[in-house]
């Protein structure tokens, strides 16, 4: 049956367009959602891990994997020996030495914290102080945003009580609409004319057109307050970090060394899922948020699962499910910011439930609270891909964002439409090589003129 399986996705992989992991200049990242069995996305991508091109003949020769699970629960960070055997079975040397391994190594960002914790005790309390303020902030900007997302959920509930073939989209730009080809691409001409009677009644009545209104200006309200919260939880960081003397301390600047070079002598990292913020705080608290930056501009390949692919993005979002309209977000933090423009939602289908139900106005609530962004979900065997590559006789570094994985990723925008994007199908981002100005889905077939001219 293992055999069988091996055979399956090896077959995945070759159906990919020719011009995949091509000319590649800076390290692979690969973003999966919520595999159920981390040993599947390995055998999935398995060519990848035994052939990582990595530019150091060395680290190349090595295969060396670094495993970061600082997500798992607090004291579980070590219960990897599971996650070992993963790799040893696709054919990587784990290199036993004295009952370690030390080719296919854990970050262990969790437990140095915890000795550094342990040791620098008055530091630590110069910590937890930091994340209690950053922590009551979050708190006390939730109790009072929640008012706001319930009086958008009563406007919205209302208006399209007598409005039907408009949703929060349509309302949200009542002052501004302007027919767009792209708006009514599902919809009948029957449909469409619909559309253009109601935009006209809703002006004419005042109340309505007041609820329209309030929740453009709520939206745009929430949009103003979730970036004067993450700025200010950011200044609380930045504090900490140049004035507390954390940078003084010998132990700290010792273990943040160790841990850069694990990273930057691997030739692939692997990012478990857990608790989010567990990670990315350990991760920060060294700097190495800068040091995976580092390791994946240098050649090192990227894997991240669940919270792994969610920090991946310059900043990331938490939603909380069953809340009113879908929309109701935990205020983002600062990610590692390998993915621009994107933000990455893992369990598409089994806990963000407007993602899964694609309900026209929670995607568009959520999407409009962060404008600026295609936000993409991720289920089990979802894959995203960011390749960096350099056409030959070109200088440009070009970036490609697809979909390879079993699943289809997810995509949604501000219109409330959610599209799936088959194998091949990329993303039309700043940095890709058919961007003009605006955000995009791009079919395979579509890109295939594009990518024969690049070659």
């Amino acid at each position: 049956m293992r055999h069988r399986r091996k055979k399956r996705e090896k077959k995945l992989l070759s159906d990919l367009p020719p011009y995949f992991y091509q000319n590649k200049v800076a390290g692979w990242v690969f973003l999966n959602g919520n595999i159920p069995d981390p040993r599947d996305l390995v055998n999935m991508f398995a060519d990848r891990i035994l052939n990582p091109e990595h530019p150091d003949p060395e680290i190349n020769k090595s295969k060396m994997v670094t495993l970061v699970t600082a997500a798992f629960e607090s004291g579980h960070e070590f219960h990897d020996r599971h996650l070992i055997l993963d790799f040893e079975q696709i054919g990587i040397d784990a290199g036993w030495r004295g009952g370690f391994p030390t080719n296919v190594r854990n970050l262990a960002v969790w437990n140095s914290f915890k000795k550094w914790k342990e040791s620098e005790t008055w530091l630590y309390q110069k910590y937890t102080e930091k994340q209690d303020a950053v922590l009551a902030m979050k708190r006390d900007y939730h109790s009072k945003m929640q008012g706001y997302v319930e009086t958008v959920t009563q406007h919205l509930k209302i208006l399209t009580q007598e409005y039907s073939e408009l949703g929060l989209f349509e309302f949200y730009h009542m002052d501004d609409w302007k027919l767009d080809p792209s708006t009514i691409l599902s919809e009948s001409v029957r449909a469409h004319e619909q559309i253009e009677r109601d935009m006209g009644r809703i002006k004419k009545r005042k109340a309505d057109a007041k609820r329209a209104r309030d929740i453009r200006n709520i939206i745009d309200h929430l949009v103003y307050k979730d970036s004067e919260v993450l700025a200010a939880c950011k200044g609380i960081e930045d504090h900490f970090m140049h004035a507390s003397g954390l940078q003084s301390s010998e132990l700290y600047q010792v273990q943040r060394a160790a841990l850069k070079k694990n990273l930057l002598d691997a030739a692939t990292i692997f990012i478990y899922g857990g608790r989010v913020y567990v990670l990315m705080n350990r991760l920060r608290f060294y700097g190495l948020h800068d040091a995976l930056r580092e390791a994946v501009q240098k050649g090192s390949n990227l894997y991240g699962i669940s919270a792994g692919s969610c920090i991946q993005s310059d900043q990331f979002s938490l939603a909380v499910p069953n809340a009113p309209s879908g929309g109701y977000q935990i205020a983002a933090d600062e990610g590692v910011g390998l993915l621009k423009r994107i933000k990455v939602f893992p369990h598409a289908y089994d806990y963000y439930q407007y993602i899964r139900d694609g309900s026209r106005d929670d995607l568009s609530f959520f999407a409009l609270r962060n404008p600026g962004y295609i936000t993409v979900g991720l289920n089990q065997t979802s894959v995203l891909l960011r390749e960096e590559y350099q056409c030959k006789g070109d200088s440009t570094r070009w970036l490609r964002y697809s979909s390879v994985g079993d699943e289809p990723v997810l995509v949604f925008g501000p219109k409330g439409r959610r599209y799936e994007m088959g194998r091949g199908d990329q993303l039309i981002l700043p940095g890709t090589r058919s961007y003009e100005g605006s955000l995009q889905l791009a079919r395979v077939h579509e890109m295939e003129s594009v990518e024969e001219t690049s070659r």
